[in-house]
């Protein structure tokens, strides 16, 4: 009886010791993340700093057994964060540390799971050129991703069949419709293989972004494509396990966004309207919660919209809020690219500005700047006569752009040497070129930026074969206040009577008008 006494006495005062033990580790744990959270804080919330701050983190100690949970809070901080981008040092940590053996995982399925989370994430981080996608459409045409030039592309992994999906399409319709001023595109790429379920939901999609006459209510252009024998790998170089899955690209195809819901595409694309338009954040934030309000494409709910900032920023002892915002909404309309848009423009100019120049301390804006907007808007659209003015060659020689017009059609090509989506266009030109020249489409490029020296330089290294022009430095303004070019690349086709065809086109539609 003694012997059993002692023996649970010693027992229970090594699990005493041990329960001790824990605690104490525990403390030392717990004091360790809050170290390691408060560090964190002083270092700028870029994916760079937090590289560099998650090396010294865990070099902070020789001991394996430190350096692993260091290593393994750091990892599930970043991998879990709700923060976008985020992710990139997760995949950092998991890439350096985990799979190249210099910190040991607990066991083999956490060095699994870590492998998946890095293979699934690694080709779709921030600031990546995003991975390219060559699928057939509903026509069986394959459609390059590479080959969409917006200023903006959506890559929209979608399947028929998902709640959520369907949840979420008229709030991306809003948004959609909101910032169509931005030129994007949509990537639509159908995840599941039934080839008629493919093309009845890409029509369901198109109509719910029609008008009640069946007229697309957006100019946001959609591209719909699939994958029928999943060959591509979508799944893993965009790491889709659910749909939606949204991804936002940049004029270069630069991932500016993964994994977004609604909300943060909206701010997402907030925040690149402020960054194209300049404009102050107190008028941006402002623009962008006011004008979505209203039907802009309707004349009566243009006074609506503007009469009662009118009346409230006019009647002010100092009218500057009315000459700031007034000015900063029209030229946000005006370069907009959307017809709708730019007629609210004309609308407002012609309303608010022209007439109201005692409101004005430099009357150069409303007698000289917005009359040249408002007619270059007028002149720009299809079937319109195109604007002339004088360029120069490359010898120098200085002659009227409609000089250079071709037998059947003129494809004016805008763009600057330094513009990355222009060099694209650019490749893209010289692909069909032999084509183009076949169908009697005679190439202009117009460098709107080109200085002699550089000009001629550019075009011998590029091995330009088209004929290339620029505006000499007094011709510059002129070109702004003729052409719509102010968004680079930009693309005219006019037929042989100097008329504009069409303008903002893409490859694969200027392929198909030159037929």
């Amino acid at each position: 009886m003694f012997k059993r006494l002692k023996t649970i006495i010693v027992f229970l005062l090594l699990l005493t010791q041990s329960f001790a033990q824990e605690k104490k580790e525990k403390d030392y744990i717990r004091t360790l993340q809050t170290y390691i959270d408060s560090y964190l804080e002083s270092v700028p919330p870029v994916t760079d700093s937090l590289i560099a701050a998650s090396d010294y983190l865990i070099a902070f100690s020789d001991d394996s057994l430190i350096r692993s949970h260091i290593t393994g809070y750091l990892y599930n901080k970043f991998r879990s964060s709700l923060v976008m981008g985020m992710e990139s040092v997760a995949v950092y940590i998991g890439k350096e540390y985990y799979l190249n053996g210099r910190v040991k995982p607990a066991n083999e399925d956490e060095k699994f799971l870590i492998s998946l989370f890095v293979r699934l994430n690694e080709n779709s981080l921030i600031g990546m050129k995003a991975p390219e996608l060559r699928l057939p459409d509903q026509n069986g045409d394959t459609l390059s991703l590479r080959n969409l030039q917006s200023t903006y592309t959506l890559v929209y992994f979608y399947d028929d069949k998902c709640s959520r999906c369907k949840t979420e399409l008229p709030v991306m319709k809003e948004i959609l419709r909101q910032f169509e001023f931005l030129d994007i595109s949509v990537y639509a790429v159908y995840t599941q293989a039934s080839g008629e379920d493919f093309k009845n939901s890409a029509g369901e999609i198109l109509s719910a972004f029609n008008d009640i006459s069946g007229a697309a209510d957006t100019s946001v252009k959609w591209h719909f494509v699939w994958d029928p024998g999943f060959e591509s790998g979508f799944h893993l170089l965009y790491n889709v396990l659910s749909t939606p899955q949204l991804f936002l690209l940049d004029k270069d195809q630069k991932i500016i966004g993964r994994n977004l819901e609604s909300r943060s595409l909206r701010e997402l694309l907030s925040a690149e309207t402020a960054r194209l338009n300049n404009l102050s954040p107190v008028t941006a934030n402002f623009l962008w919660s006011y004008l979505p309000l209203f039907n802009l494409k309707d004349t009566s709910e243009l006074r609506s919209a503007f009469e009662p900032l009118f009346e409230h920023s006019s009647g002010q002892k100092d009218p500057g809020l009315y000459r700031t915002l007034f000015l900063e909404m029209f030229e946000y309309l005006a370069a907009s690219g959307v017809d709708s848009l730019e007629d609210a423009a004309v609308w407002l100019g012609e309303n608010y500005i022209e007439n109201r120049r005692e409101l004005w301390w430099d009357n150069s804006i409303p007698e000289i700047h917005v009359p040249k907007v408002i007619s270059r808007i007028r002149t720009n659209r299809p079937g319109e006569v195109a604007n002339d003015l004088y360029l120069a060659d490359k010898r120098g020689k200085i002659s009227t752009l409609s000089s250079h017009r071709g037998k059947k059609f003129t494809l004016l090509f805008f763009y600057t040497q330094e513009c990355p989506v222009c060099s694209l266009a650019t490749e893209q030109l010289k692909d069909i070129y032999k084509t183009l020249r076949k169908r009697r489409v005679k190439i202009v490029g117009i460098d709107i930026m080109g200085e002699e020296k550089d000009f001629v330089n550019y075009l011998k290294k590029n091995r330009i074969k088209w004929e290339a022009l620029f505006p000499p430095s007094n011709q510059r303004q002129e070109l702004y206040y003729k052409y719509i070019a102010n968004r680079i690349p930009a693309v005219y086709l006019l037929d042989n009577n100097w008329r504009i065809v069409a303008r903002g086109i893409d490859i694969n539609t200027l392929e198909k008008l030159t037929k």
